[in-house]
């Protein structure tokens, strides 16, 4: 009970009045107001404006065809889409059939409450679109209105989950691409269903103008604006889509400023996160444009710096190391989303960020013109290459942007926004190494959001390349999404123009223990294949701690003598040698990374134990020597 109360307190001491004041105001509509009153404050109606204007919808179908049939994509949309047609649903990996052709909308089915937001995000309504347009075959268009058509029917203003602001949020952005078909066809599903339709997307427009995630404030507050702007657009004839389209530009705007730092970085330092916060605005950006709405000129700088924090952080394998609460290609491949980026602000580097990857997202929103503008580019790579990024603080060291260039991400930065860290991982100062087009030292994913012993792990201490004390984290955590004490970093110097680079910075998350330790860790390269990573803890009193090292999937084999460790992996070896001033015991173990929901691959870890009086030394020697020219 204590400890409960601490945490609410150290929760109060971060947000603001307003943020509790509208939390509060929340908690009683759920609670209270809504499941006793929902349908009468939000009457199921049928409300039309005016005549109908023409809108410029944002996929462009026309040409969909045509598109590179790489992979057996087609027959696998066609195989997605003949699932859900036997309502058979996929999401984090989870698959469930809901028997007699209905689905359940309100049982939980026995799994975590993110497949159920996924259920009523209908995200899956595109590949029903997509296959639809591929084939012509009705039954994919029949089966995405009849999902709207029951879920209609089946809920009902405030119900849990599919009634939450954010699932409204996505929900409608989905809802309107059906619409877009809708209105290019004659496959309406019985007549008065588009009139049906709009009835409830005004219903639900209503709803989510007066229940904004204000109280929340981060990417949940930017999904209810960027719908409301969707709707405005998209909906034209709705009674106040005119007030939508406003404030939902002006939350957008609001929270843009908010959210990205002057490197480009969002605030929750997370990859997947970064990702769609930058797929939302330039989404919203495309959309804008092509309905000639016009947006603060911040809309185009903010993100286009958005897309070059991500070039920035990129590895030399075109992917992205898993920060923070992230999963691999979550929200949308992030090669994909540079295809429209380099087209949208004609940037050669975006270009090259592209790589290999299938140019499907750019000509599903473009068609064939898309291509056109892309094949006009010259793929280019950036000409720095180390840098620090000012906000997020990451440092990044880099030998060049090609396969097989060597790239050491050092994370310098806060776990996340005070106010609401949610996404956070206890994993101040931790390293991310990347050499020989495979990876070294990693983040080891998220693997869910349910409560529990694997969310618990994988967002701990001792599951990052960092230092744990007394078996604590640096930041605490109660609840999924709640941190208790937060860690914060400072920067302290950063060194890359001499013959050796370096990034210092240290963290106070262990400050709170009664042996008031500091951490500071300091990063050396020589700009070739040699890191010193040197730990420093000072403080009172004895300590007892442990370094960390998660070790990359590619690792075939680990040996240790005495204070050194042999690491060798599918292209390269790896050489760890230890010394400290105190003493230290070296081991390994076998471990997890989660690069997928609910999907584990087993690797392993590297343990350096010690313990003695403050202070205590602890330095790395890390040397990568490449297979090939061994």
């Amino acid at each position: 009970m204590k400890g409960k109360i601490k945490n609410y307190c150290l929760l109060m001491s971060r947000i603001s009045y307003k943020q509790f004041y509208y939390r509060m105001i929340k908690i009683v509509k759920s609670k209270f107001i809504y499941p006793k009153w929902g349908r009468k404050l939000f009457p199921f109606g049928f409300i039309i404006k005016g005549h109908y204007l023409p809108v410029k919808y944002y996929y462009n179908w026309t040409d969909f065809k045509e598109i590179e049939d790489i992979e057996g994509y087609k027959w696998k949309v066609r195989q997605k889409a003949n699932d859900i047609c036997d309502y058979k649903f996929t999401f984090l990996n989870i698959t469930h059939q809901f028997k007699e052709q209905s689905v359940d909308w309100e049982n939980d089915i026995d799994t975590d409450k993110l497949w159920f937001y996924y259920l009523h995000y209908f995200e899956y309504l595109l590949v029903l679109i997509e296959s639809y347009n591929l084939t012509k075959d009705k039954k994919y268009i029949d089966t995405a209105q009849e999902l709207v058509n029951d879920w209609i029917d089946q809920t009902y203003p405030g119900q849990r989950n599919s009634w939450e602001a954010y699932t409204i949020s996505q929900r409608l952005i989905y809802w309107s691409y059906l619409w877009e078909l809708l209105q290019e066809t004659d496959a309406e599903l019985f007549k008065g269903f588009k009139d049906k339709f709009i009835g409830s997307v005004d219903q639900q427009a209503r709803f989510l103008y007066s229940n904004l995630e204000k109280d929340l404030a981060n990417n949940h507050f930017t999904a209810n604006g960027k719908a409301l702007f969707w709707i405005g657009i998209t909906f034209p004839f709705i009674k106040k889509s005119g007030t939508y389209l406003r404030v939902g530009i002006k939350v957008l705007h609001s929270q843009l400023i908010k959210e990205v730092r002057e490197d480009g970085s969002q605030y929750e330092n997370s990859t997947s996160y970064q990702v769609m916060t930058a797929k939302d605005y330039i989404e919203v950006l495309i959309y804008a444009k092509k309905n000639n709405i016009s947006l603060p000129k911040e809309f185009f700088t903010y993100t286009e710096k958005m897309y070059e924090f991500i070039l920035n952080i990129l590895k030399p394998d075109k992917t992205l190391p898993l920060l923070n609460d992230s999963v691999k290609n979550y929200p949308v491949n992030v090669n994909e989303l540079f295809a429209i980026a380099a087209v949208f602000f004609n940037r050669n580097d975006f270009k090259f960020a592209v790589g290999k990857q299938p140019l499907r997202y750019l000509f599903k929103v473009y068609g064939n013109e898309g291509l056109v503008r892309y094949n006009r580019l010259t793929a280019s790579q950036p000409i720095y290459k180390s840098l620090l990024l000012k906000g997020s603080n990451y440092g990044v060291m880099r030998s060049g942007w090609e396969n097989g260039s060597n790239y050491l991400l050092f994370d310098a930065g806060s776990v996340g926004p005070n106010h609401n860290a949610g996404h956070a991982h206890a994993d101040n100062l931790s390293v991310y190494l990347h050499a020989n087009n495979e990876d070294i030292f990693i983040d080891p994913g998220t693997y869910e959001y349910k409560a529990g012993e694997k969310r618990d792990y994988y967002r701990s201490t001792k599951a990052h390349n960092t230092i744990e004390v007394e078996n604590e984290n640096q930041t605490t955590f109660w609840g999924a999404f709640r941190p208790g004490y937060i860690a914060k970093s400072k920067l302290n110097y950063v060194d890359l123009n001499s013959s050796i680079e370096k990034f210092s910075a240290l963290h106070d998350g262990y400050k709170r223990l009664k042996q008031c330790v500091t951490h500071k860790r300091e990063v050396l390269w020589d700009k070739d294949a040699t890191w010193c990573i040197k730990d420093s803890l000072t403080g009172k009193g004895l300590i007892n701690g442990k370094l960390y090292f998660q070790v990359g999937k590619t690792c075939k084999n680990i040996s240790i003598v005495n204070n050194t460790c042999k690491l060798i992996f599918k292209n390269s070896i790896v050489c760890l040698t230890f010394t400290s001033n105190t003493k230290s015991d070296i081991k390994f173990e076998k471990t997890w990374i989660s690069e997928q929901w609910k999907t584990e691959i087993e690797t392993r870890k590297i343990i350096i134990s010690f313990n003695g009086p403050l202070p205590i030394t602890m330095d790395t020697k890390v040397i990568v020597e490449n297979k090939e020219f061994k």
